[in-house]
């Protein structure tokens, strides 16, 4: 009762006490040590803290839960409280415990989320993401794990995703001012000041409301920062300019779908946490605002390269067994299945995890989706000819040379003058600008239009019998023919618009997105990831 009212010596006296009473008790003597650990630990008597731990720790027979949630907290002071400095030989200590305490007790949402802000701290962008979505399995009410989500998103160059990362942690928790600041911070980054300066005086407000224990940034930074924006507000209110909106305003916001890849796999029954009582009275970082303090830094992003390492690069055993046998050819039926279509009729419906699940993890190799785009309302038009070319008409641009074929055919043209199919398909690689090939593109759509009316009235003087008698006509029309196949639109400063207008797209449809299993292949496929 003491701890939970914050008077940490009167609780320390009590449970010092209770380790001397020998009379029946709900909690056991190394329950009652994990919590005078724990006490010195959010006291800051960081080495007491740390000697309570490994006392538990090296004693015989502990109990699961016990020791799950001592390598918990051990592993956590390792990673963030010991010293004041980031020491990458403390957090190497940190992972392995966090990494035994999930082993030991799977089901605490805490542990993971522990583990994922040390994988975090590494750089180890996968890992942790999975760490954060056990930890949101398992406590989907934790605003922490949101901020933290959000934080990595950040760090990713995903603002979308972090926008609604730091949407659901201060919709959880709306005294969060960790996940305002980083909101105001993410608005700021995305050149969206009025939104931003919402989202500071929020944070300043929980700052003052919390007589400035320090969770936060200070107070003085975040109004210096205000301060700044509101000059320029002012500034560009005279010009009569108007605000960019890459993001979804402050207001818009609250009503965002939770991330498809991040909603819970199952319903989380509260009703069934009953016979867990006696396991939430020992273990206190759950639930118990105490143990929120050493972790509610205000986690302002940095950049920072994000290398996810690959599977390949694991050492493996290698075994001299004899090969396998090929497997039989699958039935020809099976090779050019049918693609089913679905039409999205609502924005919630795009943003689904339904969707993203069929498209995902079903077994079904190709999808095609209608009326993304129209539901979404993307601007396609940033994407065509025109629009490119008087943006950056110089820009380069990939182009392949190659003979014109029937798009279900490929005839040997070179060699066998067209009477031979074969296989190989080549095209010759070189560059043009997007002018030049605007250029062409328009004289060989005029050529196309002009085939098909000549076509068209060769037609009128052919009966139908004439053309069942010929047969189908082969494709003889063999000319060398030029089609765009890359362009780069990476450069945010030549293509934000177009940058921008993807980021509406559901997370597994984006570029560069978590949910997007091309992200992790650790090689580039032009124009899916990348």
């Amino acid at each position: 009762m003491f701890k939970n009212k914050n008077d940490f010596n009167a609780a320390l006296k009590h449970f010092h006490l209770a380790l001397l009473d020998t009379s029946p008790s709900s909690l056991g003597p190394l329950e009652i040590r994990f919590h005078i650990g724990h006490l010195y630990e959010v006291q800051g008597k960081f080495n007491l803290a740390k000697d309570m731990y490994e006392t538990i720790l090296s004693t015989e027979n502990v109990p699961s839960k016990v020791r799950a949630s001592t390598l918990r907290q051990l592993g956590w002071l390792y990673h963030s409280s010991i010293t004041s400095t980031i020491d990458i030989h403390r957090i190497h200590k940190a992972e392995p415990l966090l990494l035994e305490s999930v082993q030991t007790d799977p089901t605490n949402g805490q542990s993971w989320y522990f583990l994922g802000r040390c994988y975090s701290a590494q750089n180890k962008v996968n890992e942790a993401f999975q760490a954060y979505r056990q930890s949101i399995d398992r406590l989907d009410r934790n605003a922490d794990t949101w901020c933290s989500i959000g934080v990595l998103y950040q760090h990713q160059h995903q603002p979308m995703d972090a926008l609604q990362a730091y949407i659901c942690a201060v919709q959880i928790d709306s005294q969060h001012g960790a996940a305002w600041t980083n909101l105001g911070i993410l608005y700021e980054q995305n050149l969206q000041p009025a939104d931003a300066m919402v989202c500071y005086k929020k944070a300043v407000e929980l700052s003052r409301n919390l007589d400035g224990e320090g969770y936060y940034d200070p107070i003085a930074k975040l109004q210096a920062r205000i301060k700044a924006i509101s000059r320029q507000l002012n500034s560009k209110s005279g010009q009569g300019a108007t605000q960019h909106s890459s993001l979804p305003q402050i207001q818009e916001a609250w009503r965002l779908p939770i991330p498809a890849q991040l909603t819970s796999k199952k319903e989380i029954k509260h009703d069934s946490q009953s016979s867990q009582q006696k396991e939430e009275k020992m273990d206190t970082s759950d639930g118990n605002s105490t143990d929120t303090k050493p972790d509610k830094k205000a986690e302002v992003p940095t950049h920072w390269a994000v290398k996810i390492p690959s599977e390949a690069s694991e050492n493996k055993p290698v075994y001299n067994a004899p090969p396998s046998p090929p497997p039989r050819p699958p039935p020809p039926a099976t090779l050019n299945p049918t693609t089913p279509s679905i039409r999205v009729p609502t924005r919630e419906d795009a943003f689904s995890k339904t969707l993203r699940d069929l498209c995902v993890e079903s077994q079904q190799p190709v999808i095609v989706i209608k009326g993304l785009c129209k539901v979404l309302g993307l601007d396609l038009t940033l994407f065509n000819t025109r629009t490119l070319l008087n943006s950056n008409p110089d820009h380069p641009v990939e182009v392949r040379t190659q003979w014109q074929q029937s798009p279900d055919e490929n005839w040997d043209v070179q060699n066998g003058q067209g009477k031979k199919k074969q296989w190989l398909c080549e095209s010759t690689r070189s560059h043009s600008t997007i002018a030049k090939y605007a250029q062409y593109q328009a004289s060989t759509f005029r050529e196309f239009l002009q085939e098909e009316q000549d076509r068209a009235g060769n037609d009128k003087h052919e009966d139908l019998a004439s053309v069942k008698r010929r047969g189908p006509k082969r494709f003889t029309n063999f000319k060398m023919i030029q089609f765009g196949t890359n362009v780069d639109l990476s450069d945010k400063k030549k293509w934000g618009a177009q940058i921008a207008e993807l980021e509406k797209l559901p997370p597994f449809c984006r570029v560069k997105s978590t949910s997007n299993m091309l992200s992790y292949m650790g090689h580039k496929i032009l124009g899916m990831n990348t």
